[in-house]
C-alpha cells in the first residue's frame, strides 16, 4: 500500500531534512495530462529522493505511469509505460547556479510547489509526440493497407501503359 501524498511540498526543507516521497497520485487529478489519454483511472507511481550533497540541494527518483494513450494513425486506446527519471538540482530565488550539478535540471524554488503539477510535468515530457501503436499494430490500418494493396494493382494508372505496350 502507497503512502498518502502530500498536495503541496516545500522541495528545498525536504532536501535539507534529506527525506523521500513513495506513493502514487491519480491522472484524475492532473488535467493537462487527462485530456491526451484514454483512461484517467491510472495511477502514476513516484519515488522522489531529496539530499544535499557537495553538488547542492537536489531531488531525484523516478514517476512511472501505465497510461492508455490515443493512437494518432487509428484513433484506437493502447496501453504505454512512461517513466520519467528525475534528477533536479534545486535553488531558492535568486540563488547562484555556479558548482551545481551540471547534468541535472535545475529548479528555482520561491514558496511551495504543487506535487501532482510537478508529476504531470514530468509525465508529460516523457509522452510520445505521436502516439501511435508500434508499426503494424492498428488493427484498422492493416486492414485498410491489405485492401488498399489489392485495389492498387487492379486500378493502377500504370495498368494502361501495360496493356499499351502488350499491343505494339
Amino acid at each position: 500500500m502507497s503512502a498518502v501524498l502530500p498536495a503541496v511540498i516545500d522541495p528545498i526543507r525536504l532536501a535539507e531534512e534529506g527525506s523521500s516521497l513513495n506513493g502514487e497520485l491519480s491522472a484524475k487529478e492532473m488535467p493537462r495530462l487527462r485530456d491526451l489519454i484514454a483512461d484517467s483511472s491510472v495511477t502514476a507511481q513516484i519515488i522522489l529522493r531529496f539530499s544535499r550533497n557537495a553538488q547542492g540541494r537536489m531531488m531525484e527518483g523516478t514517476v512511472t505511469a501505465r497510461l492508455q494513450l490515443v493512437c494518432q494513425r487509428c484513433l484506437g486506446a493502447f496501453e504505454q509505460v512512461v517513466t520519467s527519471e528525475v534528477r533536479v538540482a534545486l535553488l531558492r530565488e535568486g540563488e547562484s547556479r555556479s558548482g551545481l550539478a551540471v547534468d541535472a535540471d535545475f529548479m528555482e524554488i520561491a514558496g511551495p510547489v504543487s506535487l501532482t503539477a510537478l508529476v504531470e510535468d514530468e509525465l508529460l515530457l516523457t509522452l510520445p509526440m505521436m502516439p501511435a501503436h508500434p508499426q503494424g499494430g492498428c488493427a484498422q490500418t492493416a486492414q485498410r493497407t491489405e485492401g488498399d494493396a489489392s485495389a492498387a494493382t487492379a486500378a493502377s494508372p500504370f495498368s494502361v501503359l501495360a496493356d499499351f505496350r502488350r499491343r505494339q
